[in-house]
């Protein structure tokens, strides 16, 4: 399972540099399960022709993509036909120490120094001590420990082991000495990568943060159970479309949508999706909604009510328009109400990290503290004025409302910690009208 970055402000970043990653809404990944394929980004469908065979499932679905009108600039394809999963194998490094530490020599392990001190060592300036080799990897373990967090770390009288805890994840340690200690690294076992539909995703997800939106040529029962089972792990929204009545029942997520049609070559959900790469996040909604080049579903009227009961919805023609049936994931939950809450959290992740990287430091005071409160004000203000996703009262009045703790009511240990948790917010839904009633009498 690809492992949740650690955020100082809940916010995936690069750098905090005086610029920032911004998480967008506008990028498709084609999962295609057919062939093995490095990721790669396609900016039209002649440029996926040039590189799948127009029979394929991930050619057909990127063509529904680029049929949308407008269409997102880009979609992501990345193919890996093994399915079955494996473990891997967990890299092994082992560090030999060959001469022993003298006082005020330095251990660096990457980039990391570790000085050595004959007596009266300090743990939390990263000084180790010991009389002999045997004394100073026993000195150094926890110090090691404590920052190579990708390792189980274990020592013999003259080695210090580097294990991964998860197959591929940590390199071969690099390491240098200042002084009369000396010391060499070596590979004990090279890492093997795990296999299988979920791991290649993982390791899709390590290294490309782009996408938000994911589609899979496979659509089984078991790949939409196991995908959505992965998407709830993930700040991402996975859409399938299934020609099973009941897909809907086999799962219940939120970052799930599950759409019927008849049609094998339909995939009307992807295209739903692409539809929203390029609409208003969270001031949509995904019902009512056409989806160029798909025909009505053949459904009756009792298979319609049962998936809507079961949080999928379809495709059909009402009123002389075709339209998708519901807008709803497989939660019951409305979608841009969940793309609403994403676009929130990562606006303000955003602008928190921003703040933190353009200016000297955060203090952690009252000033300090409203800082934070009007990065996640200009957020909110947004939300209700440019994406509709919070509600705007008859007065022109956003309805939300931010708490925040001052610094004086604080817990000394999260000063201590320098981990503020005492901003809270909450604000009412604009909400989509999906149904109406509307009365009149005609008079003479």
């Amino acid at each position: 399972m690809a492992q949740a970055r650690e955020k100082d402000f809940v916010v995936n970043i690069t750098k905090l540099t005086r610029a920032i990653n911004q998480r967008g809404f506008g990028l498709i990944l084609i999962y295609d399960t057919e062939h093995d394929k490095e990721y790669g980004l396609y900016s039209d469908i002649s440029a996926v022709g040039e590189a799948f065979p127009t029979s394929s499932k991930a050619y057909k679905i990127a063509s529904r993509i680029f049929g949308q009108k407008p269409k997102p600039q880009t979609v992501a394809i990345a193919g890996n036909t093994k399915m079955n999963e494996t473990d891997g194998t967990k890299a092994v490094y082992t560090i030999t120490l060959q001469t022993a530490f003298a006082s005020g020599d330095i251990f660096n392990i990457n980039g990391k120094q570790y000085k050595y001190m004959k007596a009266d060592p300090n743990k939390d300036k990263d000084e180790f001590t010991g009389e002999n080799i045997q004394a100073q990897i026993t000195s150094l373990k926890p110090l090691i420990a404590k920052y190579e967090t990708d390792f189980d770390i274990t020592i013999t009288a003259t080695t210090i082991i580097f294990t991964q805890k998860i197959a591929g994840d940590g390199d071969i340690p690099i390491i240098s000495t200042i002084g009369t200690g000396k010391a060499t690294v070596t590979t004990t076992t090279p890492a093997v990568l795990p296999t299988g539909m979920i791991a290649f995703l993982n390791q899709l997800r390590d290294k490309y943060q782009d996408p938000f939106f994911l589609v899979c040529t496979d659509n089984s029962d078991d790949a939409i159970k196991r995908l959505s089972g992965w998407i709830d792990t993930q700040e991402m929204m996975y859409f399938v479309t299934s020609q099973s009545l009941s897909a809907p029942k086999l799962i219940r997520s939120e970052n799930t949508v599950v759409m019927y049609h008849n049609d094998v070559n339909s995939y009307v959900a992807e295209g739903l999706a692409s539809y929203l790469t390029t609409a208003k996040v969270g001031g949509v909604t995904a019902k009512f909604k056409e989806v160029k080049g798909v025909m009505e579903a053949k459904v009756t009227s009792t298979q319609l009510s049962a998936l809507h009961k079961s949080n999928g919805f379809t495709y059909i023609e009402k009123m002389g328009l075709l339209q998708t049936t519901e807008g709803k994931t497989t939660s019951g939950e409305y979608i841009d109400v969940v793309m609403g809450a994403y676009w929130i959290q990562f606006k303000m992740e955003e602008g928190l990290a921003y703040l933190a990287a353009n200016t000297p430091k955060i203090g952690f005071d009252n000033a300090g503290i409203s800082k934070m409160v009007d990065v996640c004000n200009n957020v909110l203000k947004r939300a209700a004025f440019e994406q509709d996703i919070i509600l705007v009262d008859k007065d022109g009045n956003a309805k939300y409302k931010i708490e925040y703790i001052p610094r004086e009511d604080t817990d000394p240990n999260d000063v201590a910690n320098r981990n503020y948790t005492g901003i809270k917010w909450t604000a009412k839904l604009a909400g989509a009208i999906h149904k109406a009633t509307v009365s009149g009498t005609l008079e003479y």
